[in-house]
């Protein structure tokens, strides 16, 4: 088989969707290599794109232009045995190929009709004509050759992908359909962090103040600001424009940021094709620039051939989500968990920041690892939960999480903790088998039940020594009663919290200087959050703590307990572990003088 033969029949694979990984990547290895192969890559797809255009308004005519006894006008486009009729889009997209057919029984046709099919069939011989000229970028290029196969749904009313977007965003305008989801169309991003998840397999993460403008599956156009892009193992490419470019990926993670008058490029792994887009006779050649893995080129809008390359890191992109939250405080936060970006088992170290690797078992043998469930919708303290995770703690669950660097206590400094719990035992707990416990409650089947939560700062000891020598610990009893133990003796309140419902902590340990013990206030889903330190506390312990370096977070739940726990925040601050959507909506835009 020659050379051309080989491309094209890895071509029909890609745009038929029935292309193997090891072909994938034969076609994958020789664009990166080969100009020549690129640009029938683009004709190509650019024809395809045309026809399927072409094919979907046949079906958007009237029933008196359409074929005799009002049957679809039908494109067969080869390498299939079928008629093809085409609804409000096209099936997935088929192999290129030479012959054109119409379903009808012979009868005849109207003048419409007839005028219509000549007018297809010359637009065609048209796009046949300027496949030499088409420039070498098109926004539809791959995102139309990768369109799946919807069994005759319209694209058009089926999501993109879902969206999560930190507490503190504030959009102009916000790219939701229904549910937390997005489709095709402009997002303008004023305040704040989301990230934009396609079913297609890449994450986007838009970086306020951003002006973006999602195209289909795989195409988007960034128009101002920042995106990082994550093209995961998953996703077919993906392809990002710019004003002066388009951007083809090679299986990778890369940001961009637009400018006046420029953007720059950082490529994280993998590599990436800037495409100039051109009108003049340069687009004849081949001036496409490839970008490897750590390194950064910034290209000037009136220049676009002529990236230089600039320090790589010099910019700062978010690339978790839950980065956003670090930089909304200005430092003031020191370690976050919104448990996101994980599934099942807890044991990697994925969501958050300011920890050295994951959640961990404690003990010789490994205590029980917590789970990561979809948290319901809803808002719950400013929090918007949509498409969001939590942790569930239960049934024995203990495992700590270590901080990076140890929290050591500078002069005048406070440590803030904050959390949201829920008691879902009633939700969680599993539904026991026909005749195990029938009838029987948790006290009748054990009578001292433990339902309890705990969360220790253990300081930087080896062993035991963590536990025996804890610089705190504070949390719920069995029987719904917040705690706070400091030098080993427990203060507790007379008030005690209600199964499923939601309840927001905080706890606070005061500066060394205050000589104060520590306190912790529990609010209820229906009382507000002071925007300034509590001036009235749940539980305050009798002692101050002993002032070691925090160098472990533990949780651990009791042996009956099932416990959700969400928005885990540790700060210098009040305000850096309180902030919430709320709290965004109501403030006051700056006013600016010229």
């Amino acid at each position: 088989m020659s050379y051309q033969e080989d491309l094209h029949r890895l071509l029909d694979l890609l745009v038929a969707g029935e292309i193997a990984p090891a072909e994938h990547e034969a076609l994958q290895s020789l664009l990166k290599t080969d100009a020549e192969a690129r640009a029938t890559f683009r004709q190509r797809m650019d024809l395809e794109s045309g026809l399927r255009h072409w094919a979907a308004e046949a079906a958007e005519l009237p029933s008196d232009e359409r074929g005799p006894n009002g049957n679809d006008v039908t494109v067969s486009l080869g390498g299939r045995s079928d008629l093809e009729t085409f609804d409000s889009r096209p099936s997935s997209a088929p192999s290129l190929g030479k012959g054109r057919t119409q379903r009808g029984d012979g009868k005849h046709w109207s003048s419409r009709q007839t005028a219509f099919i000549a007018v297809l069939v010359a637009s065609m011989i048209f796009v046949m004509a300027a496949l030499f000229s088409i420039p070498n970028s098109n926004e539809q290029q791959i995102a139309d050759s990768q369109v799946p196969a919807s069994g005759g749904k319209s694209v058009a009313k089926e999501a993109l992908g879902h969206l999560v977007e930190q507490p503190n965003c504030r959009w102009q305008i916000k790219p939701v359909s229904w549910g937390g989801t997005f489709n095709s169309g402009i997002a303008v991003l004023q305040r704040g962090a989301a990230e934009l998840r396609f079913g297609s397999g890449t994450n986007l993460i838009l970086q306020a103040p951003c002006e973006f403008k999602v195209t289909d599956a795989s195409t988007a156009e960034l128009l101002a600001g920042s995106v990082a892009v994550h093209v995961t193992e998953q996703s077919n490419g993906f392809v990002l424009g710019t004003p002066e470019s388009e951007i083809l990926d090679e299986g990778t993670e890369y940001a961009v940021s637009v400018a006046e008058d420029s953007t720059e490029v950082h490529v994280f792994n993998g590599s990436v094709w800037w495409v100039p887009k051109l009108e003049d006779e340069r687009k004849e050649h081949d001036l496409q620039d490839r970008i490897e893995a750590g390194q950064a080129k910034q290209y000037v809008r009136s220049q676009p051939t002529d990236g230089k390359f600039i320090p790589f890191g010099r910019r700062q992109f978010v690339r978790n989500i839950e980065q956003a939250v670090r930089d909304d405080t200005e430092g003031e936060i020191i370690a976050y968990d919104g448990f996101e970006n994980l599934a099942g088992r807890m044991r990697r170290g994925r969501s958050g920041f300011g920890w050295s690797g994951g959640w961990i078992p404690t003990g010789r043998r490994g205590g029980k690892a917590a789970e990561i469930l979809d948290a319901p919708p809803g808002t719950v303290f400013g929090v918007s939960r949509d498409q969001r995770r939590l942790m569930l703690c239960s049934e024995g669950s203990d495992l700590r999480r270590e901080l990076s660097p140890p929290f050591t206590w500078e002069p005048e400094t406070e440590l803030y903790l904050s959390f949201i719990i829920r008691d879902a035992e009633t939700e969680t707990r599993p539904v026991p088998e026909s005749g195990d416990l029938e009838g029987k409650t948790p006290e009748q089947s054990d009578p001292r039940p433990d339902r309890s939560l705990r969360m220790t700062l253990e300081p930087d000891l080896p062993g035991r020594g963590r536990t025996r020598h804890a610089v705190a610990s504070f949390g719920i009893t069995s029987s719904g009663v917040p705690f706070i133990n400091s030098r080993q003796r427990v203060s507790r309140t007379g008030l005690s919290i209600l199964r499923g419902e939601d309840y927001f902590c905080v706890v606070r340990i005061p500066s060394v200087e205050s000589n104060r013990p520590p306190q912790m206030r529990v609010y209820h889903s229906t009382e507000a959050i002071e925007s300034d330190t509590a001036e009235t506390w749940t539980v305050e312990a009798e002692f101050p703590v002993e002032r070691q370096a925090i160098r472990w977070i533990r949780v651990t739940a009791g042996s009956n307990a099932f416990w959700h726990i969400d928005e885990l925040r540790l700060g210098a601050t009040w305000q850096s572990v309180i902030e919430s959507e709320q709290d965004v909506d109501q403030e006051t835009p700056h006013s600016t003088t010229g």
